[in-house]
């Protein structure tokens, strides 16, 4: 009954520590597995990041072209204006020649107030220079930085591949374990099995002797019956005759001490 106890325990903290292993393997799967859905989450976000950020380059492109465009258009236009104005300036000399002793006054003024144009139109496109300028500037230090940013995202995607690598290896051989332990489970149930098989033979066994020994108690109790009425008519005689030195489950010094044991005979 030991053996088969014994053996029901071994098997029972077997089961136990084979579930308990295969539940910590789950729980690692499963974790495994959030981590590296979080890992792809991270990386589509950083793709979708990294396109609006292409998109904002693109716009930033096309702003500074447009600028620049602009830039070109307002040249254009300016020196179209200073060519058209030195032509009527041309015109209005050569007009003011032929009147000049006689429009004198008149031709200063115009001349003052064509240097006054000039003079605008020169500030004007000194003004379309450097902001045409800082625009360029400004792009520049933005397509510096977004390259900077790009380079950036780039190292922690390498990083974020290298880490979804590591993680697959290291699923791949959570998931070897699970299989090993998987077997090794299967082989501790056959192992039960086997136990179970032989601790049910031993406890067939066990219900032999128990029934045995229940068996040999009641010859033994017929027995000590039969010793205690034998005992009794004993009693009676040594009573009756008193010169017999006989007590009760023993006899006199002269003739070796002998008692009664717990099974009824005489030791």
């Amino acid at each position: 009954m030991q053996q088969a106890d014994q053996l029901r325990s071994s098997i029972r903290n077997a089961e136990s520590q084979a579930e308990n292993e295969k539940n910590f393997l789950k729980s690692q799967i499963a974790d495994s597995k959030k981590r590296i859905r979080t890992l792809e989450d991270e990386v589509e976000t950083m793709g979708k990041s990294r396109l609006l950020l292409l998109d904002e380059v693109d716009q930033l492109k096309r702003a500074a072209i447009m600028s620049n465009q602009q830039h070109e258009d307002a040249e254009m236009k300016a020196a179209s204006e200073i060519s058209s104005l030195k032509q009527k300036l041309e015109v209005q000399t050569k007009d003011f020649e032929s009147r000049v002793r006689a429009t004198e006054n008149l031709s200063r003024k115009s001349v003052e107030e064509l240097r006054e144009m000039l003079t605008a139109q020169q500030r004007v496109g000194n003004k379309w220079k450097d902001e045409s300028k800082i625009l360029t500037q400004k792009f520049e230090s933005t397509v510096g930085e977004l390259r900077r940013e790009n380079e950036r995202l780039q190292r922690k995607s390498e990083e974020v591949s290298k880490k979804i690598a590591s993680e697959q290896r290291r699923s791949e051989k959570m998931e070897r374990d699970l299989l090993t332990s998987k077997a090794s489970q299967e082989k501790l149930q056959r192992m039960a099995a086997d136990s179970e098989a032989r601790a049910d033979a031993a406890s067939a066994q066990v219900h032999t002797l128990l029934n045995r020994e229940r068996q040999l108690l009641q010859e033994r109790k017929e027995l000590n019956r039969k010793i205690d009425h034998l005992e009794l008519e004993l009693s009676r005689a040594s009573r009756q005759k008193p010169g017999n030195n006989w007590v009760f489950g023993e006899r006199s010094p002269e003739n070796g001490s002998h008692k009664l044991n717990t099974n009824g005979y005489y030791s």
